[in-house]
């Protein structure tokens, strides 16, 4: 989620997790049955997330990364995007904790 600190989606989530945007590799069979409803930059979060409320865990892999100097992340439809992936993950977080007690 490029333009959301990981902090803010911790926050939203209750997770603890240091970057969701990276390169990430799934087990097929999670994806196809916990898949993000959202689009845009925040589908990876919102994966992540889901798969963490469900249960699952991670390992963090160190990756070289290659900064680029432009991107074309910070327009109005993008942030809309990160915006509504945001809130989704914060009523998901909220409804498992009020279900789940």
């Amino acid at each position: 989620m490029s333009p959301v600190h990981p902090l803010v989606l911790d926050r939203f989530s209750g997770n603890s997790v240091p970057y969701y945007n990276g390169l990430a590799m799934h087990p097929r069979q999670d994806v196809m049955r916990w898949h993000p409803d959202t689009r845009g930059f925040g589908f990876q979060a919102d994966i992540i997330c889901m798969l963490l409320d469900q249960g699952a865990t991670y390992l963090e892999v160190d990756v070289e990364a290659v900064n680029r100097t432009e991107s074309g992340a910070l327009n109005f439809g993008n942030i809309s995007s990160v915006a509504h992936t945001l809130l989704d993950i914060l009523i998901r977080r909220v409804a498992n904790w009020f279900y789940r007690r």
